[in-house]
């Protein structure tokens, strides 16, 4: 029976080949589109889903009343005591980074950003060891590092690099380290993804100030922690009121909350002096709308298409009726023709997907990737939707056309009853007002972005330029800012911690 239904679906198809090509080009645009959509909500939602402890890790935020803003840096002291007064913390660590370089072999110098953490780094994230004794043995010493994979790559190539002696030049002055670990490189959807890690002891002194181990108003080191399973947040929370009421004094209007690693990415936009990188959940909602959109597009399109071809088809039911066909047979072998159109466009989209997403990556800078070995669940979902859409576009058809009688359709087969040709109405009014409504909010993204290339900023863009100066190995920045005046053609010149374009707070 089943090959009785696909025969007659293949031989309706090849015989209206105009009408399925045009179906077909449609539903292949349509399904493209939404892969492409799926891949993106996809990756943003995989952010730090690679740490094996994501549930029970936290950053830990500082509101600061008097300033009215959130950030995630806290505290230098704030990570010994967190561990020493709330037993549920089974681990912390401070994170902050600093710009240094390497010097290699041959006296030239390798910038990277290194990462201070302390030793319980390895147990708020996940790490997978290439070299080294693991991490119970890591971070022991200050006098160590441990390295991404990338730069080992970099730095040593096929040599193994343990036990190796580098030396570094930042704001600190110089120092050597000796490689004690190499890790693999983290995920690129991991905030969390360091060249280098060693000591955060050592940190305090890339930023020049004395009393940044005493002073509780000094909030420069982000504060990772891990909580023990099944914690209690009431009990956290109590814990960190004590906190603050035993540590911070009340004019500083300081408070502390928790937020977990998996929410880091798409829900801090709020937070001032976030160092990691973020996403945004309402263009992930946009898009999903999108999504929706264009996938009711391709399945009104079909029955739009379709619904002008039943009056062709009446005399064929009608005599399969009359031979005693079912409405069950007749709606499956409606259904099997829309399913089947849309399972023909499945591979042309898949196709067309893996061809437009390095352009896809180019044009808007990110990163997708179909990797269906990464992500098992993908091509069984593209074929839920696309299996979804085919259902969904011969429902109607397949519902009207098995509840006509036969002796109606025998008697005539003139026009389409009154119910088809408002519904028919219905989804093209429907497919334009989508349509509109697009194209009005591409127009109004357009001038918006126009207009923030042409409107005033305040300054003269014309003729400006910005010089970004190595911090730790040039401080002369007022001689050097005179001298470039005195250049013929140079107006003026002034220095600045950072210019425009900027999302600092400072």
């Amino acid at each position: 029976m089943f090959r009785h239904y696909l025969q007659t679906a293949q031989r309706h198809l090849r015989k209206d080949w105009p009408y399925t090509l045009i179906n077909l080009i449609g539903l292949t645009i349509g399904l493209s589109l939404v892969f492409l959509i799926i891949l993106f909500v996809n990756r943003e939602f995989s952010w730090n889903k690679s740490h094996e402890h994501r549930d029970d890790s936290y950053r830990l935020l500082v509101h600061n009343g008097a300033l009215d803003w959130n950030q995630p840096l806290t505290p230098y002291l704030l990570g010994p005591v967190l561990e020493e007064e709330v037993p549920d913390v089974l681990a912390y660590t401070r994170i902050s980074t600093a710009r240094v370089n390497i010097i290699q072999e041959d006296g030239s110098e390798y910038p990277i950003r290194i990462t201070g953490a302390d030793p319980g780094v390895f147990k708020v994230f996940s790490f997978k060891y290439i070299a080294g004794p693991g991490s119970s043995q890591l971070m022991k010493s200050r006098d160590e590092v441990v390295l991404s994979k990338q730069l080992s790559d970099v730095l040593f190539g096929e040599k193994d690099p343990v036990g190796q002696s580098l030396s570094f030049t930042g704001r600190g002055g110089e120092f050597n380290l000796t490689v004690s670990g190499v890790y693999d490189n983290f995920p690129e959807t991991s905030t969390f993804r360091p060249q280098a890690l060693f000591s955060v002891d050592r940190v305090a002194a890339f930023y020049n100030m004395e009393n940044i181990e005493t002073d509780w108003r000094s909030c420069f080191f982000e504060l990772y922690f891990r909580l023990r399973e099944g914690a209690s947040s009431s009990d956290f929370e109590r814990q960190l009121r004590s906190i603050e009421e035993k540590y911070f004094e009340k004019d500083w209007l300081y408070s502390l909350d928790k937020q977990n690693i998996s929410d880091m990415y798409l829900h801090s936009d709020e937070l001032v002096n976030a160092r990691t990188h973020q996403g945004d959940l309402k263009k992930i909602k946009i898009f999903t709308l999108v999504g929706i959109l264009v996938l009711l597009i391709a399945a009104f399109n079909y029955v739009i298409l379709a619904s002008a071809r039943t009056a062709a088809r009446y005399r064929e039911i009608g005599l399969r009726k009359v031979n005693g066909a079912s409405r069950r047979s007749i709606s499956t072998q409606i259904y099997g023709e829309s399913v089947l159109t849309s399972l023909l466009a499945f591979p042309l989209s898949l196709l067309t997907v893996a061809l437009v997403i390095p352009k896809i990556n180019q044009i808007m800078g990110t990163k997708l990737a179909f990797e269906p070995g990464v992500h098992p669940w993908l091509l069984p979902g593209f074929l839920a939707v696309c299996l979804f859409i085919g259902i969904f576009s011969g429902a109607y058809l397949a519902i009207y056309l098995s509840r006509l009688r036969p002796v109606d359709i025998l008697r005539s087969r003139s026009g389409l009853s009154s119910t088809r040709s408002v519904l028919y109405k219905v989804l093209v009014t429907v497919q334009i007002v989508i349509f509109i409504g697009m194209l009005s909010c591409s127009a109004i993204i357009f001038k918006q972005v126009k207009y923030a290339e042409t409107m005033d900023p305040g300054f003269e863009r014309e003729n400006l330029f910005l010089i970004d100066i190595d911090m730790y190995k040039f401080t002369q920045w007022n001689a050097f800012a005179g001298e470039l005046r005195n250049l013929s053609g140079v107006e003026n010149a002034g220095v600045a911690m950072g210019g425009p374009p900027t999302e600092s707070m400072g």
